[in-house]
């Protein structure tokens, strides 16, 4: 068992606060408190108008609809496309039901538009959440004819233009503050920009019914949830879930939302980073193509009474269609986890063989002739995997032969936060070795030169050579022992779950407790969760208990010492409440009582 340490962060929560929460949001750069503790304000939504292009993309959307004409959308493949896409596609079929939209999903993890996948008759291209920065597509497509519209939020620098192609972008649009903002939000901007403009013909707002799905992609995208305009949107989305296909996402999630302190009926950003996002990942990750569009017909499908049949085990089993997709999305997922166990043990053994985990970027290369070939559409998630392994950014790379006939390593990057390194979509950048970085600064594609690859490793090695990447030390926001438990500071924080999010970390507190033999329990099924009760607040850890448990049954003493990082939630029995710590990380050691005395 890992030994589990904390420090106290340079800036720890107020120890004697009237209002623990309002100064740990002012602590984060918040002054609109209110906008997260009660309720957000109108005019903390971002105007449209400041989008560059924005006008420009309505009124041609609104002549192409007017007439008729012949609409390809293109689905990017992650949370973020599908939910950009399905808001596109259910608002304009809600305006114009005879409207043709055609769409297209990806086959693998792929990005953007793929020129011969463009119908030939199609009059419109719509690209949301991708397109930004593929020039030679835009190029090509609009010296064909093509109108086309780019809805993104993804950086691009010294953009050129081109006749009939429009790009609404936040990060390009310099009178546009929310550079936050996913795809789906940039395409949430735009039908609300359309629905106002064209008020006369459509008087009702009927944009907000997708906010849902705005909400649903700038949280699983791990847009910065602190910024004002995006609380809006994740506020009013979330307060109002429309989408049959979400809320039965969260049905079949119930169990694990409301063991973790949530409410499917008012779901937090937690629950749906959590429980919702990762099944929509899997899906399109790992969902055979068939699989993947009949999800994506469920999200923009508002109405369907079908009842599906099948068989299960020798008996028939009916379910209506948005349950039938939620479990094949489950199914999926499980599948998708099995790979990954699978892809995991075979490249931990390569980074471990060839000592790749020495350098302060670990780069991995992969290929189909490999004896377990990791499938590209999970590449980003194995290298999120392999991040927490080794607490080192990663880059997980296979090799392809671009058009000049050089060998080529692309694929995803990952990395977190640690000292001044805050991006490594920056690093690669800055180190003018990459052909492309392409994405988020923590999470991103990249291709490189063969000849590059070392050059790139020892690149980041003088970069990043004071970055203590494997310190296991936990930064906490508050420390606590027996004497200081604090129940009031753990009921405000436990309070208000559906505040945090990506930006506004849930807080983490450290304890280290003194407790008796006989105050240590094991619950659940199995007795294998660790539940403790210490002046009066609960501690409850749900996995990862075995060596625990060991640990004290192979242990003569009657008391021990308890190291444990935790996060505060309410736990309601009976209909009265008390503070709770859901215990991530736990050490224990028996205290020596002879020493004692």
């Amino acid at each position: 068992m890992s030994k589990v340490n904390f420090v106290l962060k340079e800036n720890p929560i107020k120890e004697f606060s009237l209002d623990y929460l309002k100064d740990y949001l002012e602590s984060l750069g918040i002054s609109q408190t209110d906008s997260f503790m009660k309720a957000p304000r109108l005019e903390d939504q971002e105007l449209y108008d400041g989008l560059d292009n924005i006008f420009e993309a309505v009124e041609s959307l609104h002549t192409g609809f007017q007439n008729n004409k012949k609409f390809f959308l293109q689905v990017d493949s992650d949370a973020d496309g599908y939910t950009s896409g399905a808001i596109f596609y259910a608002f304009f079929k809600k305006l114009y039901p005879d409207a043709q939209i055609e769409f297209r999903l990806h086959e693998e993890k792929e990005h953007g538009i793929i020129l011969d996948t463009v119908p030939i008759d199609a009059d419109y291209i719509i690209i949301p959440d991708a397109g930004s920065n593929q020039f030679d597509e835009q190029q090509e497509l609009s010296s064909k004819g093509y109108k086309v519209i780019i809805l993104d939020h993804h950086k691009v620098d010294n953009a050129p233009t081109f006749e009939n192609v429009i790009v609404v972008n936040n990060q390009a649009s310099s009178d546009f503050k929310n550079k936050f903002l996913s795809g789906a939000g940039v395409v949430y901007k735009t039908i609300q920009a359309y629905n106002k403009v064209y008020s006369s013909e459509f008087p009702e707002m009927i944009y907000e019914d997708f906010a849902d799905l705005a909400a649903l992609g700038i949280i699983a995208d791990m847009m910065d949830t602190k910024n004002l305009d995006n609380n809006y949107i994740i506020f009013k989305g979330l307060k109002n879930i429309k989408n049959p296909l979400i809320r039965s996402l969260l049905e079949k999630q119930q169990f694990s939302i409301e063991r973790s302190g949530g409410d499917i009926e008012d779901p937090s950003k937690i629950n749906i980073a959590f429980y919702i996002a990762p099944l929509i990942n899997a899906m399109i990750r790992f969902g055979t193509q068939e699989e993947k569009t009949e999800f994506f017909k469920g999200l923009i499908n508002y109405d369907s009474e079908e009842i599906v049949e099948t068989v299960y085990r020798g008996q028939n089993r009916k379910e209506n269609y948005y349950d039938y997709l939620s479990r094949i999305a489950t199914n999926v997922r499980a599948r998708q986890n099995r790979e990954k166990t699978k892809c995991m043990e075979f490249l931990k053994n390569r980074v471990e063989t060839q000592k790749l985990h020495e350098n302060q970027l670990i780069i991995v290369k992969v290929s189909k002739d490999d004896k377990v070939v990791i499938p590209k559409t999970i590449t980003g998630l194995v290298a999120m995997e392999l991040l927490k392994e080794y607490k080192k950014p990663i880059l997980v790379l296979r090799p392809r032969t671009n058009e000049d006939g050089e060998t080529v390593y692309a694929g995803s990057g990952r990395g977190k936060a640690n000292g001044h390194f805050k991006s490594l979509y920056q690093l690669l950048k800055d180190s003018n070795l990459c052909e492309y970085v392409e994405g988020h600064d923590m999470a991103h594609g990249v291709e490189i030169k063969a000849e590059n690859i070392d050059k790139v490793v020892d690149y980041a090695n003088k970069k990043l050579s004071d970055i203590e990447f494997n310190v296991e030390t936990i930064e906490v926001d508050y420390a606590f022992t027996n004497v200081n438990v604090n129940q009031e500071m753990i009921m405000q924080f436990g309070t208000i779950m559906n505040i945090y999010g990506n930006g506004i970390p849930q807080p983490k507190f450290g304890f280290k407790l003194k407790v008796a033999r006989g105050s240590i329990r094991f619950v659940g099924g199995a007795g294998n969760m660790l539940s403790l009760q210490i002046e009066g607040v609960s501690f409850i850890k749900f996995f990862g208990c075995d060596e625990i448990k060991k640990k004290i049954e192979d242990s003569t003493s009657l008391l021990f010492e308890f190291t444990l990082v935790g996060r505060a939630q309410i736990n309601e029995y009976n209909g009265r409440k008390t503070p709770q710590i859901i215990v991530d990380e736990a050490d224990v050691e028996p205290i020596d009582l002879n020493y004692l005395f």
